[in-house]
């Protein structure tokens, strides 16, 4: 498993956008409630023989209207590049950047959705773990 890490580097993760807004104070903050909206969109912008713009997407909300049921709301996007070895085969290639790549970018999102809404004094609401196999299973 060390040695599959070492084929694979990535650029600093890049604040993509960020979208916050604080909507009725009177509505739950709790982020059990919260956390049962949340939807994490996995996307490639770019990709070459060898390396990837893998961006990812975290908000609470679809449609506008959406948003008059939530105490707040947000859309958190990071991207970065990954770059690999020549020697690694397609499939290794492929459940990378389906599992691997998200879940890093996901610590950066759920860092920067931490401190927002600590900063709006709502309860602080740190994202679980979230299993991206799944979306490996997806193909």
């Amino acid at each position: 498993m060390a040695e599959q890490q070492l084929n694979f580097r990535f650029s600093s993760p890049q604040l993509s956008s960020t979208f916050f807004s604080v909507m009725d104070r009177n509505l739950s903050d709790d982020p059990s409630d919260i956390i049962k909206d949340v939807k994490i969109i996995s996307s490639v912008k770019e990709r070459s023989d060898n390396k990837a713009l893998i961006s990812l997407a975290v908000q609470n909300f679809d449609t506008p209207d959406d948003i008059d049921t939530k105490s707040y709301v947000f859309n958190i996007s990071y991207t970065a590049e990954f770059v690999w070895k020549d020697n690694i085969n397609k499939e290794q290639i492929d459940s990378f950047l389906a599992v691997s790549a998200p879940a890093l970018l996901l610590s950066y999102i759920r860092n920067t959705l931490s401190n927002l809404t600590a900063s709006a004094k709502l309860s602080i609401l740190d994202l679980p773990f979230y299993d991206f196999r799944e979306n490996e299973n997806k193909k």
